[in-house]
């Protein structure tokens, strides 16, 4: 029994790691080139796969080049040495290029930082929801809010690494249409829509006092 258990604990531990370096690391990112590796060899060499056959393989390529990365190390470790790894390779940047291609060399590594920067702020920006329901609804509606921005990032890495199919800027493309498709799915935050509700009840209210201090409002005014 315990081994079993032990064995399911193991299971999801692995699979979370997965997980969190897919939406809040840089997996999306590997998967990502993968994928515009696969579409940019079938177009070169003329192979027979379909368009989507070759993202789908690419995919496959780079989930499981992610996932022997991760043995090796966790997601924090990874994320770790990756921030940890760009002061020297901005130095080495710079160094290694010439004239005015040094200033790009130089801030190219920052590219690393994106995935975790921009989750970041997504975080940030979703606290005041998450807050909000924890202070009406207690722990589970916490786990809930958490749960809405969870897959509201992770549709966003999705469709970054899909989009990537098309380059940088299909990246970034495909994960805004991904996550706007499912940002209209799950509907506003809670803070955002208890906000709007108010709003929209206070306006109501005031109409409603305004028409009963009218002593002209029950009158027919039409000629």
């Amino acid at each position: 029994m315990s081994t079993s258990l032990g064995s399911v604990v193991s299971s999801f531990g692995r699979y979370a790691d997965r997980g969190a370096n897919f939406i809040f690391g840089t997996g999306s990112n590997t998967v990502g080139r993968s994928i515009r590796t696969a579409v940019k060899a079938r177009n070169r060499f003329g192979n027979s796969d379909s368009f989507v056959s070759a993202v789908a393989k690419g995919f496959a390529h780079g989930v499981k080049k992610d996932n022997a990365q991760l043995a090796k190390m966790g997601f924090v470790q990874k994320t770790w040495q990756t921030l940890r790894s760009i002061p020297g390779d901005m130095a080495a940047g710079f160094k290694g290029g010439k004239g005015l291609g040094k200033i790009g060399k130089f801030f190219k590594p920052l590219g690393k930082t994106l995935p975790f920067a921009g989750n970041i702020l997504w975080i940030a920006g979703s606290l005041p929801n998450i807050i909000e329901r924890t202070k009406d609804e207690g722990i589970i509606g916490c786990l809930k809010e958490t749960g809405k921005t969870i897959i509201k990032m992770g549709s966003f890495a999705l469709g970054s690494a899909l989009g990537a199919a098309f380059g940088g800027v299909g990246g970034f493309f495909g994960g805004a249409i991904l996550s706007g498709i499912t940002d209209s799915i799950m509907g506003e935050g809670y803070k955002d829509k208890k906000d709007r509700l108010a709003k929209e009840a206070e306006e109501a209210q005031k109409a409603q006092l305004a028409q009963s201090t009218n002593p002209f409002s029950t009158f027919n005014t039409v000629v």
